[in-house]
């Protein structure tokens, strides 16, 4: 498998020009003896400064960089911080950047998690405004005990595949169920759901086809439709997705026009 801070998009870790990515993930049949959701897990490397309060608000600036800024940010607060902790802002800030393995001070596991299905969690529209007038979205995201089991069992079985192989003895972190999530819980900036799929128009917003159920020509492709996040990056499934929609709606067309055709002969 792959430590993510060396090896993900590192055109020095290919295969015939295709870069590697790859992951642990438990099998489905252990998934269903245990009664997990998805997930997926690779490596990561601890860093000096690493989980610091200067480390922190240098990971936040370059978030804010890229659009990526969590509510409230505020750039002023960020640079106080990285002022008063200096020694963990630069050694994290290097170490990012220029990745020395001999500054490793550890590996942990990092993982994502598919999210269980919840009618509690919310996407609605607040009263913030964005630069062009419109409202802002708020995402009441809600997360049950079992993503947390899931997490447990799967860092605690990868654990116990790592020792019995001789790989590794593994250190795990107290069971997150039952308990508080920790702060450096994040989501991936890959929101779904709100307009699931399904052939019932009581358990889903579209159809099979992609079709608004009771409408005839509003149709949805995207990740919005994803009856579960899964926990794989989306992109390639909303690809496909369209795709298979547009080969519908070409069908459709030219079904339409065969039949006007042959009407106005």
């Amino acid at each position: 498998m792959y430590d993510f801070k060396y090896h993900y998009q590192n055109s020095a870790v290919a295969a015939h020009g295709t870069r590697i990515a790859a992951r642990f993930a438990l099998a489905p049949e252990v998934l269903k003896q245990e009664r997990l959701l998805n997930g997926r897990v690779w490596f990561s490397s601890i860093f000096p400064g690493e989980g610091s309060e200067g480390a922190e608000a240098l990971y936040r600036c370059k978030q804010a960089l890229l659009h990526k800024e969590g509510d409230g940010w505020r750039l002023s607060q960020d640079l106080i911080t990285m002022i008063l902790h200096p020694a963990d802002t630069i050694g994290y800030g290097f170490t990012r950047v220029f990745q020395p393995r001999w500054l490793i001070r550890g590996v942990k596991f990092e993982a994502i998690v598919e999210p269980e299905p919840n009618p509690e969690s919310r996407v609605t529209l607040s009263s913030k405004r964005d630069q062009l007038g419109m409202s802002r979205v708020r995402v009441d995201w809600r997360l049950g005990t079992l993503v947390q089991r899931t997490f447990d069992r799967t860092f605690a079985i990868l654990a116990e595949e790592l020792k019995c192989s001789g790989v590794a003895e593994v250190i795990l972190d107290p069971p997150l169920e039952g308990g508080e999530w920790p702060s450096d819980l994040v989501g991936t900036w890959h929101h779904m759901g709100t307009t699931r799929i399904h052939d019932s128009p009581k358990h889903g917003v579209v159809d099979r086809d992609c079709r608004v159920h009771g409408m005839t020509n509003l149709y949805v492709a995207g990740s919005s439709i994803f009856p579960t996040a899964g926990a794989n990056f989306p992109t390639t499934t909303i690809t496909a997705l369209t795709l298979k929609l547009s080969d519908h709606i070409v069908k459709k067309l030219i079904s339409t026009s065969t039949c006007l055709t042959m009407e106005t002969l």
